[in-house]
Formats: structure tokens, sequence, C-alpha cells
């Protein structure tokens, strides 16, 4: 990775809590071209913080797409300098990083989804191998092989394996679709038996999102542009919406709760902090405050010291690379 001169910038932390109720909200959203007006730019509350912005030691990753949280380290899978995927155990205390070696990485060509369990433990899965046989891997937290089967015996269902997360109890939840050719997720029990198929009015299931709270969340639309977060119940087999003020109107991704919040809307103006209890959604960092354009940005990911990785594709300002924002 390229290194950088640090220096410093001005980054300011705005806060917005308004009021929440718990079913049946819903939130527009409008094609990313358009820009953000006035109405559903966040109400805000200024805060001063300064940050220092430095390269990182990640040896092996050009660009950082993915980060998984494994007991005292976090999980880094990208880039490497050669276009091809690669996977790195993050010490973020120590700024430093070790490479690791995935059982069929060279085999496979290309990873499907990474996922953590609520033990330390992650799925890779791959993408299709040559000769049609996919395969998930089990690794403990120091990114040893547990166990590998093949993908049809995993599930034998037809969801998207792309789309697993597991919640809090060890459920595990995917997006497959409907005899109408609708979305709707699937439930299973940490045991992957299947517990059922919920549909409700959803239309498109945009993402799955396993919160800090132990609950599944599901981003979904109803129809073209009208869409929702609701809660998935895996007992009842329903979704019940939520509704969030200062919600972003779209977003390009979401990012696993830390820091006090169950979970993250990163979007082209700011990162949001989503508290499902409290009904709010919070600016954490404004874009505009900083030297990165949200537009570039390819990962951003909050760290449990209150810091954060910023991943981008370049821009005038910053080139490629992976940058922590480490508060002074």
């Amino acid at each position: 990775m390229r290194m950088k001169q640090s220096f410093s910038i001005l980054a300011i932390l705005l806060a917005a809590l308004m009021l929440s109720a718990c079913d049946g909200g819903n939130t527009s959203s409008v094609e990313e071209t358009q820009p953000v007006t006035e109405a559903t730019a966040a109400a805000t509350e200024p805060k001063d913080r300064t940050f220092l912005v430095e390269p990182n030691a990640i040896e092996g990753l050009v660009r950082v797409e993915q980060m998984i949280p494994l007991k005292d380290n976090y999980l880094m899978v990208g880039v490497n300098e050669h276009g091809g995927q690669a996977v790195v155990l993050y010490d973020f205390k120590n700024n430093t990083s070790t490479s690791k070696t995935l059982n069929r990485l060279a085999e496979a060509g290309d990873i499907l989804a990474i996922v953590p369990t609520q033990d330390d433990q992650v799925y890779v899965i791959y993408n299709n191998i040559e000769g049609g046989t996919q395969y998930v891997e089990l690794y403990d937290s120091s990114m040893t092989l547990v166990s590998e089967v093949k993908t049809s015996e995993f599930v034998k269902e037809n969801p998207d394996l792309a789309t697993m997360k597991v919640d809090g109890a060890g459920n595990r939840y995917f997006l497959g679709w409907n005899e109408a050719g609708n979305h709707e997720v699937l439930v299973y029990d940490k045991d992957m038996q299947l517990l059922g198929r919920v549909s409700g009015e959803m239309t498109i299931g945009d993402e799955l999102i396993p919160a800090a709270d132990g609950k599944m969340y599901l981003l979904y639309h109803v129809g073209v542009k009208e869409a929702r977060l609701g809660c998935v119940d895996p007992a009842a087999l329903t979704i019940t919406d939520i509704t969030l003020d200062n919600l972003p109107v779209y977003h390009k991704s979401t990012i696993e709760g830390s820091c006090g919040y169950d979970f993250y809307f990163n979007a082209q103006e700011a990162l949001y902090g989503i508290n499902i209890a409290d009904g709010t959604s919070t600016v954490v960092l404004d874009w505009a405050s900083t030297m990165f354009d949200g537009r570039d940005v390819r990962g951003l990911f909050a760290l449990s010291d209150g810091n954060y990785l910023v991943s981008n594709i370049g821009s005038k300002l910053m080139e490629e690379g992976t940058w922590r924002m480490v508060a002074k």
C-alpha cells in the first residue's frame, strides 16, 4: 500500500435525535443520481471533533471491501495489488495485519460472501467452482479451518447464499424467491433446519441487517420506490415495520453495529448511526467536513474504539487506499 504523509483535518460530528414510533413506518427512496434536497437533509447540531487521518499498515490489501469483528481482531477482505481477493487479520490497536490463506480461495477464485456467527467464527461462501461444486467453509477466530461442506448439503432450499446473515440466537436468514417471483426471507435455526418463510408485502428485499441488539432487520421495497425497514420475527415468521426519522433517502452500504449504535447507513452525504430502541437516526460523520468524497468511499468501518477506517477508490484529494481516522 502506498503511504501518504499524515495530516490533520477537522471533522464535524453531527447529531439529530428525532421522535420515534414502533410499527407501520415507511421511508421513501429516490434514484442515486438525484441530489439531496433541503427536505431530505438531516436536521443537525454541530459538534466539533478533530481527527488525524493516516495510512494503514494493512499489508496485502490495496482496498478493503468488508471488515468483520473477530474476537480481538478484525477480519478484512479486499483487493490486493494484483487485483485479486485477499484476506488479512487486522490488529487495530497496533495497526498491524497478518495475511491469511483460505483453503479453497485459489481454486474457487472468488468469495461470494463472508458471514460472521455469534461465537467468533465465520462462514466463507464461494462462487461457482469449476466443475459445478460449491463449498461453504467454517473458520475459527484465528482463521483456522474448522469444517467445509458442499453448498447443496449446507442448505437444500434455493436462497441467495450471498445474502446469508446470522442473528444473536444463531438463526440463519437468506433471501429467496416465492412462486409469484417476489423476494421472501427464509429462516433457519442454528442447526440449519428450515423454520419457515416470510413474504409479507415485500417485492424486493434489498438487504438483511444483523443488528447489535441481536435481532435481524430487513431493508425492503413494497413498490418501485417505497422503501421500508422491518424487523424479522423468526418465531412468528412476520416482518414488523420500524419507524426511523431522519433516515437517508438512499444509502450506499450498511455497516453492522458498534460504538453504541445498532447499525449504520453510509450515504453519499454522511454516515448515519441507527438506534432502533429510541427510533433515532443520527448523523455521525458528515463527509463534507472531511477530505473524503462520500461518492468515492467503497468501505467505511466503525472501530470499537470510536475511530474509523475509510477505504476509497481515489479522488482529487485522496488517492486509492484505506485510511485510519483517529480521534485526537
